[in-house]
């Protein structure tokens, strides 16, 4: 099996620097002082202290280089110099990418803080949103169960790769998709003896993180809401071409449970950090080995086949083409989000 790569977080800043300090000099610099102070922050942060203890997480090393964006010097005696520094991580458990990635980047101002000491800084990297969406599964019959794991994976990874799609030409990524609670209810009017008009409905509550770049300001949750809501059919075919189990599913309701915007660095995490304390059946989809060798990828081709035939080769190609290294053919892959 191939290695994946370490997990890597990106963030800019446009620095301010003396006009003598520059080139290697000046990204040796700022690298150091975004590699020390998350190496503290990993210490003292309670949104890190999970992942450090339960799933070995370490930081490996930060990485500088010029970026390409503008940046207003405050002062004659001053250059500013637009950076990018890529955060390198290393795990010995399996955890979640996309909520690890979003930890990080929600730490953005401590980050940026541990820079300024030595040269003023303002962020200018990618913020994180999140939102909470109820999707409200229509049956026209009883359902007995909720959603068995390999099924709950299915519909995650079926959004993640719908949403990483329809995003695609805008200034929004989808890092995260999480099934947090589901609810079979059943239509209490139907007639005890007659099962044709017995009706089930199949609450399901979902956690989507991701980011969006500044200035943009935007409320995540209608965006979310607004994209699933123009092509919901689409959405509603996939789900069956995934798994048996939509096809008594006759439409799919969505509605925000929360509003959020783009500055959420203080938020609290939605989800449980690492996979193997919740569900160990739902490790091999949305969660992914941080440096090291795994064969996820093979194994979730298995897992996210389709039922159907003829269309099985092609979603099991779509969605496993999820779960490779994102550098890959020079293509950008949303769901490790690997910069």
């Amino acid at each position: 099996a191939e290695c994946l790569p370490s997990l890597k977080v990106a963030y800019t800043f446009n620095v301010q620097h003396p006009v003598n300090v520059w080139g290697s000099d000046l990204l040796r610099l700022v690298a150091s002082r975004v590699e020390a102070t998350a190496r503290s922050l990993l210490i003292t942060q309670p949104s890190l202290m999970e992942y450090r203890d339960e799933a070995q997480l370490s930081v490996d090393s930060a990485v500088a280089e010029a970026a390409g964006g503008s940046c207003t010097r405050i002062t004659t005696a001053k250059s500013c110099t637009s950076i990018d520094v890529t955060l390198v991580l290393n795990a010995s458990e399996i955890v979640r990418r996309g909520a690890l990635t979003s930890a990080w980047l929600r730490l953005y101002d401590e980050i940026t803080d541990g820079v300024s000491p030595q040269f003023q800084s303002t962020y200018a990297g990618d913020i994180p949103v999140q939102s909470t969406i109820i999707f409200t599964l229509n049956a026209d019959e009883e359902v007995a169960t909720e959603m068995p794991p390999d099924t709950h994976n299915k519909f995650e990874l079926v959004l993640m790769a719908y949403l990483a799609e329809k995003f695609e030409s805008q200034n929004v990524s989808v890092l995260d998709v999480e099934t947090a609670h589901q609810v079979v209810r059943s239509d209490s009017n139907a007639t005890p003896g007659n099962r044709h008009l017995r009706r089930s409905t199949i609450v399901v509550t979902t956690h989507i993180t991701g980011t969006s770049r500044p200035p943009l300001e935007i409320d995540f949750a209608a965006v979310v809401e607004d994209v699933i809501d123009a092509n919901l059919l689409e959405l509603e075919e996939s789900f069956k071409r995934a798994d048996t189990y939509f096809d008594m599913i006759n439409s799919i309701d969505v509605s925000p449970a929360t509003t959020s915007v783009s500055n959420m660095g203080k938020l609290a995490p939605a989800a449980a950090p690492y996979a193997y304390a919740q569900n160990a059946s739902r490790t091999v989809h949305i969660w992914a080995v941080v440096g090291l060798c795994s064969i996820a990828v093979g194994v979730a081709g298995l897992y996210i086949t389709s039922r159907r035939g003829g269309g099985e080769e092609r979603f099991a190609d779509q969605y496993a083409d999820l779960l490779v290294d994102g550098k890959e053919g020079g293509k950008r892959k949303i769901l490790f989000r690997v910069v």
